[in-house]
């Protein structure tokens, strides 16, 4: 069964939106495509009725009976197209882009047509301008999709020039293997790379720039790759108050440890570390919180101000100095080899095959580490989970369980002394 969903691309947009279809279907008994298609009809957010996915009856939108007997023919199209392969048994044959196009000859009597409007390297930037104005326009997302298309434009000069046209399985399995001999990537930050790629392409595609679909065939298990819990490290009370109280050697190091340590106990991301100052304290009963907005997310947290966040805060004036760049990362090890963080540890990491790697573990201390630090902690002295998840500002549930970074003898241990165990 292909049934047909309508949506508006900017339900939140002032004046006309986009009304896009989508339809899951299955080719296969174990898998299936999901077709995006852009409808070129358009109507005004506020005469649309999302439940029904159809224009509402209004004296102000006179319009809508038509309307709706478009998008219910549209319907009955996919539906047909659909049932017509299946029944041929061609269900298999049905990608996305054929799909399409046999939806354009039916609906809107148009021949199919191959090539794109623009080539890959002249819409994406054109598309990422567009997105900085966009209600969506997130800037850590920006400098995500940034990075990825600085990577494929890297890929591109080495390897020879490239279209929509040319990207899909195969094309993904040169990209795995480049990026791996050149940055020695593990299968996590791949993977974080091509889903970023395969956003820009649904993108393209939503836009009708992209005409090809079977980028969509590249998944993860198809490219061989796997996504695992990388074995990341949080910073006891204990370790905090080491790196706190140590003498560094210049003042850089020492304004970056005051910055990291006040991160620590408020979970705070690095491109949130920025907020760490007067501004976002907040006094109620006598007691000092700390309240922000997350950048990622826009999700409010609110955090009981550990003296030592105070301190750091006061120490400046009230505001400390703003911690940002990739060096940051270099000076948090000279950090932790200062103040003696030196024990051997093992890391797992996935490249193709799980690798183990000996390391110290101030080579483990990224911006990161000030997130993990307060979820294990919190979750370590027995704060609800709920309650944890509320001080991330995260949205759902299991992101709390994620950042817990506590190994398993660390929570067998805490359980040792509990009564199911004793009596």
């Amino acid at each position: 069964m292909a049934q047909a969903r309508f949506y508006l691309k900017d339900p939140n947009q002032d004046g006309q939106s986009l009304i896009l279809l989508k339809c899951t279907y299955k080719i296969h008994w174990n898998e299936s495509l999901r077709l995006t298609y852009s409808t070129n009809l358009y109507i005004d957010p506020s005469f649309w009725n999302k439940k029904k996915q159809r224009a509402k009856s209004s004296i102000s939108f006179p319009e809508n009976d038509s309307l709706n007997e478009r998008l219910d023919e549209l319907a009955f199209i996919v539906r047909k197209i659909y049932n017509q392969y299946r029944n041929e048994k061609r269900a298999y044959e049905l990608t996305t882009s054929s799909f399409r196009e046999e939806i354009n000859k039916e609906f809107w009597g148009l021949e199919p047509f191959t090539e794109a409007k623009e080539d890959f390297f002249t819409w994406v930037p054109s598309w990422l301008e567009k997105y900085k104005h966009s209600r969506t326009y997130n800037e850590n997302t920006l400098q995500n999709y940034k990075r990825a298309f600085n990577l494929l434009t890297e890929f591109k000069d080495e390897h020879g020039t490239f279209d929509f046209k040319d990207i899909n399985v195969d094309f993904f399995f040169q990209f795995i293997d480049y990026v791996q001999e050149k940055y020695n990537y593990a299968d996590n930050t791949i993977i974080k790379y091509i889903e970023r790629i395969r956003s820009i392409l649904n993108a393209a595609t939503e836009d009708g720039v992209n005409v090809n679909d079977k980028y969509r065939l590249a998944t993860n298990q198809r490219l061989g790759l796997k996504k695992t819990r990388g074995d990341k490290t949080y910073l006891t009370p204990t370790d905090i108050k080491k790196i706190y109280s140590h003498k560094y050697s210049s003042e850089r190091l020492r304004k970056i440890a005051d910055v990291f340590c006040a991160a620590c106990y408020l979970g705070l991301a690095p491109a949130d570390w920025k907020k760490l100052n007067k501004d976002h304290i907040l006094k109620k009963d006598g007691k000092h919180l700390f309240e922000y907005l997350r950048e990622k997310t826009n999700e409010r947290g609110v955090v009981p101000a550990h003296p030592i966040v105070m301190e750091v805060i006061e120490k400046y004036n009230g505001y400390p100095p703003i911690i940002s760049g990739q060096k940051t990362n270099d000076y948090l090890k000279e950090i932790g080899q200062e103040a003696g963080f030196n024990n051997p540890i093992i890391k797992s990491i996935r490249r193709k095959e799980i690798e183990k790697q000996r390391l110290q573990e101030w080579e483990m201390f990224t911006c990161h580490v000030a997130r993990n630090s307060l979820n294990s902690n919190a979750l370590a002295a027995k704060i609800k989970r709920s309650d944890v998840k509320k001080f991330m500002a995260h949205k759902y549930k299991d992101m709390t369980e994620n950042y817990d970074r506590r190994d398993l003898v660390s929570i067998a241990l805490s359980y040792a002394e509990h009564p199911f165990f004793n009596e």
